[in-house]
């Protein structure tokens, strides 16, 4: 009998052991993966340096203040070129944690999530706009009053959550042509706030791997070619 108890234990080490390994492998892998990437597309890629200065840079949203050992790594850094101009962009993904509960019940939740950032030439005077896919809960929220801009399109407005801080912005943004970009392109979620656009994956829950990630850099790129030229010509204005 203990010859198998210590059989089972060191076999459960040993699984412990491995998938650790191919934890750190996999993490290798794709950091090497995320600096290919940003090489293909003349970017600067940071690695695993952990840069805390996120939180304080862009204070706007509040993702990035939520729970505590925040950082971000894996950061890529260059410029899109939009609206006749280049703009200064970063990206790469965020790690937070929360603890919950207090003595023996005390435990800890790693978050990771992947994000972009664009500077945009608008200047923080620029509304703010949060768009995502719409769930459950938005649905019982509205049928009892709470705000969801709603638009033209019924299938736009079913399958997406628009709120902003100015609804004609919203409307001159998001206007036929921008819906059937969106509708045509499942697109991630996105805010504007103080002047700068963040995309991040999924509500800020997962990360992408790197396929997703320049994907979501192209998807960025043709979300700022859709701008109505009206709309950036009258914001530039302001």
């Amino acid at each position: 009998m203990p010859d198998t108890f210590l059989l089972f234990f060191l076999l459960a080490v040993g699984v412990v052991v491995f998938f650790a390994w191919l934890a750190r492998k996999q993490a290798k892998e794709r950091t090497a993966a995320l600096g290919l990437l940003a090489a293909r597309r003349g970017w600067n890629f940071y690695g695993d340096n952990r840069d805390r200065r996120i939180e304080a840079s862009y204070p706007q949203f509040p993702l990035f203040r939520r729970g505590h050992t925040r950082h971000a790594h894996n950061r890529l850094s260059g410029r899109i070129r939009a609206f006749d101009t280049e703009l200064r962009a970063e990206a790469g993904d965020y790690h937070y944690q929360i603890t919950s509960g207090s003595g023996k019940n005390r435990s800890t939740r790693t978050c990771r999530f992947s994000f972009i950032l664009v500077a945009l030439p608008f200047g923080p005077q620029l509304p703010g706009l949060r768009v995502r896919t719409e769930n459950l809960f938005d649905k019982l929220a509205g049928a009892i009053g709470f705000e969801d801009i709603d638009f033209e399109s019924a299938e736009f407005s079913r399958r997406h959550h628009v709120s902003s801080s100015d609804r004609r912005f919203a409307y001159a943004l998001i206007d036929p042509r921008m819906i059937e970009f969106l509708l045509g392109h499942h697109p991630p979620v996105f805010e504007l706030a103080g002047g700068v656009l963040l995309v991040i994956s999924s509500e800020g829950s997962r990360r992408w791997e790197a396929p997703e990630f320049s994907a979501a850099l192209d998807w960025t790129q043709v979300f700022l070619d859709r701008w109505p030229g009206h709309l950036a010509t009258d914001l530039r204005g302001r």
